[in-house]
């Protein structure tokens, strides 16, 4: 039963951004600061301006009321310059932020806002919205037991769909577009309105595996928008109040939802969609297929065949050729972006690339696939390249450069000489997206300023001079193709996204489609005289071939014409201004003052290792500390230890010391005592990851000292001097959304400790895992190897952290050895729960079997035993409380060898268990 406690109290792990790294970023890089009462800035040379930026957004959202309420948290925030991903997050604990400047290449994502300003609105709203969630049990959480529990205490009073939700509503109320405005981030609910089929709150909550479901963002949204328009401008900011404070301690948010607007949270759900819903909109047939699949940016060649990119829940994204039949061509690797570029034997993408140490210098490479040959090339190195395009003469591209100091340009690299760079000038800093060669002196590109606004642009190769083909305005354009003096591209000027064709001919502007939600990513046959394009779907982007008809000429709207089915009009006087020129003061950030901050205690679990710690992490994320207790189960000890880890150099630092109770038995006397251990080392962690695999290596070395107190004469008082070694590999491929584990993946750990002279003591654990695909495509086999030789058994052994046969208790050994051969297959996705407690999204099962042999002697007594045992788990994915991610199990087990050391005497066995994962 002792192993099932971590699960229950599961709310008390530290809460932790995935976007965190730990010490990510070289040791010669200089920060600096903007510092005021509401919050500090920290950034890197190339960020000065941005800083300045995001300081202005703060200071003005920090003066807009009514917004969530008026308690202002002082937050530390970084500013990335190097990642090449766009992202942004506030974690809770401990309570910082970090943006990542670089913006996304795809226009429709997240719009075209200025992007320091938009992480600053949306993020801003998170820091405000934990600044004025400080009220009765989550503020009392916070004061006795710091971030981690403020963390889990909100986050359990407070779903997801309104944390971000209410962030989107900040960013469009704010700011000049924000996703509000953005007719493809209601598409989902759109679609369920056109289909009259809305899913129930609690599916839509939670989410599937198995199907498609918006997410929380445009769930909050929709609720978010509804609850302050329909109950005024303080509805969420007392519902906040009231749902953090527990007023009612069983679902609070729900309660004060109630009180405050009279319905349940179910209600107010159902309510919020038919706010939304257009009832004038022509509904349409539900389709359904076997699975949710997605085609993007389809490409007709010259001799009618299609190329496009598709993945699906069950297998994983590749790039596919289709004439008579559909023929696979290439798998690419690890990128930011689906989107790709093809000719006749051709296809070029950008592909991510990381440094193997320092993880903030990740790279966007241009990779070039010779499909007809089975060839790839990487044509750049280190370098930050995205949307490439192929000349028409099959000799260059075109790719958007994105620079750490967030300057962009268009630069044109040789196939043959891929060093050989011409950069276009950009004195105006627009971001080119898309370019599209329309002859050899010219490009088509989706423009956007810095303000924000975007155009379809004409840009010159040689001088950089930018036409704006159609006004600069805050529609967002889509990829555009160049056919026969016509430009086809996506926009939503009417409100939705269609297809549209600008004449460069007569210069004008031609709707060709009208479908009732979103269209993208078209492309033309000429042949046929048609178009194909990729249409939204609740089963995936599927796509869609229309024949060309003549229009009339379109007139882009001057004034913003809001999204059908959505809500957001512009609202100047709420608009906040975009200024990065203001002169906040900036002062040297220095790191060595700032190395400790304490934030919380929490607990971890590691079997057969549980712990209760005290935490501490620095601002720049590169010094740990924590001190705490620990019981370990194999040996039914207790602990309290110290650790000390700093990220700041190329190897990583570590010192740990701790105080211990262990123990061993045999036949069936137990031989306790207390023992001090001292550790210090170093170890080097390496991102290897590339193509389609995720890898890491890290290796180091140890020193340690280890003092045994112990008053019988099985151990003795003695003291140990040791050095360690260790290695750990691990390589997944990448895997579909249905899949298990990866379909290839190798586990690999490797410590070694041998004592120092003349200590004759030692220990090496070895363990080993390999994943692969079964029998169908969501199956996975697993075979694990793992093995512990010890030396100097008789006088003393160091700390049992082997896990054992199931359904055995530890052995008495010198040497151990065991196979594990394990077979996971999904059994059913239920998609539902239980009262706000539990939700069942997977149901799976794993039939196993495990072998594990002994060696050895004592005192004459041989060690020699065998320990087999097999069994089938039931294994349950689950959402608890809405809000964390849970799995655990059920195993029944027989004992087929070794009965006498058994875990409960028996030959057959029943366990609640919770799995533990090397991928």
């Amino acid at each position: 039963m002792f192993k099932i406690l971590p699960f229950l109290l599961f709310f008390s792990c530290t809460i932790i951004a995935n976007a965190q790294e730990f010490g990510g970023f070289r040791p010669s890089k200089l920060w600096y600061q903007v510092e005021t009462e509401n919050y500090r800035i920290i950034f890197g040379k190339d960020a000065k301006e941005e800083a300045q930026q995001v300081a202005n957004t703060f200071t003005q959202m920090n003066g807009i009321s009514p917004n969530i309420g008026d308690k202002r948290r002082k937050i530390d925030l970084v500013l990335q310059d190097r990642p090449t991903r766009a992202n942004g997050y506030v974690g809770a604990a401990p309570f910082r932020s970090e943006y990542f400047l670089n913006p996304p290449s795809d226009n429709y994502s997240l719009g075209s806002t200025n992007w320091a300003q938009l992480l600053a609105i949306h993020e801003n709203q998170h820091v405000l919205q934990y600044s004025n969630s400080m009220y009765g049990l989550t503020k009392l959480a916070l004061l006795i037991a710091g971030d981690n529990f403020f963390g889990v205490f909100q986050r359990l009073s407070v779903p997801n769909w309104f944390m971000e939700g209410d962030a989107v509503r900040a960013e469009t109320e704010y700011g000049l577009q924000g996703r509000g405005r953005i007719p493809s981030f209601m598409n989902d609910f759109r679609q369920y309105s056109l289909e009259g089929n809305l899913p129930k709150y609690s599916v839509i909550r939670n989410g599937s595996i198995n199907k498609y479901y918006p997410n929380h963002y445009p769930l909050g949204y929709l609720m978010a928008k509804y609850g302050k328009d329909t109950y005024g401008d303080e509805f969420w900011t007392k519902v906040l109040r009231d749902a953090t404070a527990y007023k009612g301690l069983f679902y609070p948010f729900s309660k004060a939802l109630k009180r405050h607007s009279g319905l349940k949270v179910k209600e107010f759900y159902h309510a919020s969609f038919d706010y939304f819903k257009d009832s004038s909109t022509v509904q349409v047939e539900e389709k359904t297929y076997k699975t949710v699949e997605n085609y993007y940016f389809p490409k007709y060649l010259e001799d009618g065949s299609l190329i496009y990119y598709k993945d699906s829940y069950d297998q994983i994204g590749a790039f596919y050729k289709k004439g008579d039949k559909e023929e696979l061509l290439h798998r690419p690797g690890i990128r930011i972006s689906n989107y790709f570029d093809a000719n006749d034997s051709l296809i070029v993408y950008a592909k991510s690339n990381f440094h193997p140490r320092w993880f903030w210098d990740d790279y966007s490479n241009l990779s070039l696939i010779n499909y007809k040959q089975g060839k790839e090339i990487q044509l750049t190195e280190k370098a930050r390249y995205f949307s490439p395009a192929i000349s028409q003469n099959g000799k260059s591209i075109a790719a958007v450069f994105s620079s750490t100091k967030q300057k962009y340009a268009i630069h044109i690299l040789s196939i043959e000489n891929p060093k050989e760079i011409d950069s276009i000038p950009n004195p105006e800093n627009y971001y080119h997206n898309n370019p599209q060669w329309l002859n050899d002196s010219f490009l088509i590109c989706t423009s956007r300023s810095w303000e924000g606004k975007m155009a379809l642009t004409k840009v010159n190769i040689q001088t950089g001079e930018t036409e704006a083909l159609t006004p600069w305005t805050i529609y967002l354009l889509g990829v555009p193709e160049i056919k026969n003096k016509n430009i086809y591209f996506s926009a939503n000027f009417d409100g939705l996204d269609h297809i549209y064709q600008y004449s460069l001919a007569d210069s004008k502007v031609y709707k060709l489609t009208d479908k009732p939600n979103g269209q993208y990513q078209v492309s033309i046959n000429s042949k046929e005289n048609s178009l194909i394009t990729s249409n939204f779907g609740l089963w995936g982007n599927r796509l869609e071939k229309l024949a060309i008809s003549k229009k009339e000429a379109f007139q882009i709207p001057k004034e913003y014409v809001k999204p059908l089915t959505a809500f957001e009009q512009i609202d100047t006087k709420s608009t906040i201004k975009l200024d990065s020129s203001s002169n906040f003061q900036i002062e040297r950030y220095r790191k060595v003052k700032h190395l400790i901050n304490v934030y919380s205690w929490s607990t971890t679990f590691n079997d057969p290792n549980y712990s209760l710690q005290i935490n501490s992490e620095n601002i720049l994320n590169n010094l740990r500390a924590n001190m705490g207790v620990n019981y370990n189960t194999n040996e039914n000890g207790a602990a309290v230890y110290g650790n000390v880890i700093y990220a700041g150099f190329f190897p990583v630092l570590n010192m740990s010391i701790s105080r211990l109770q262990r123990s061993n038995t045999f036949r069936g006397r137990e031989f306790r005592w207390l023992e001090s251990y001292l550790s210090t080392g170093a170890i080097i962690p390496l991102d290897l990851s590339s193509n389609l695999y995720i890898r890491g290596l890290s290796f180091g070395t140890s020193y340690n000292f280890n003092e045994i107190d112990s008053d019988n004469d099985f151990v003795g008082n003695i003291r140990v001097h040791s050095a360690s070694a260790l290695m750990t590999y691990r390589q997944q491929r990448i895997k579909a959304k249905k899949n298990i584990f990866t379909h290839l993946g190798i586990y690999s750990n490797l410590d070694f400790t041998k004592g120092i002279e003349p200590n004759e003591v030692g220990q090496l654990l070895f363990q080993n895992s390999i994943s692969s695909r079964g029998l169908f495509k969501n199956h996975n086999l697993m075979l694990d190897f793992d093995a512990q030789l010890l030396k100097g058994k008789e006088s003393y052994t160091f700390q049992d952290n082997y896990f054992y046969s199931r359904g055995f208790d530890p052995a008495f050994y010198d040497d151990i050895y065991k196979v594990s051969l394990n077979y996971h297959l999904p059994l059913i996705y239920p998609n539902a729960g239980f009262g706000g407690i539990i939700f069942f999204q997977r149901i799976r099962a794993n039939a196993y079997f495990d072998y594990s042999q002994t060696f050895g002697n004592f005192i004459g007594f041989s060690l020699e035993q065998n320990y087999t045992s097999c069994g089938l788990e039931i294994i349950f994915d689950t959402k608890m409380f809405n809000s964390f991610s849970s799995t655990f199990g059920i195993r029944y087990g027989r004992i087929l060898e070794g009965e006498f050391l058994s875990s409960n005497g028996r030959e057959d066995f029943i366990e609640v268990f919770i799995p533990i994962r090397r991928f």
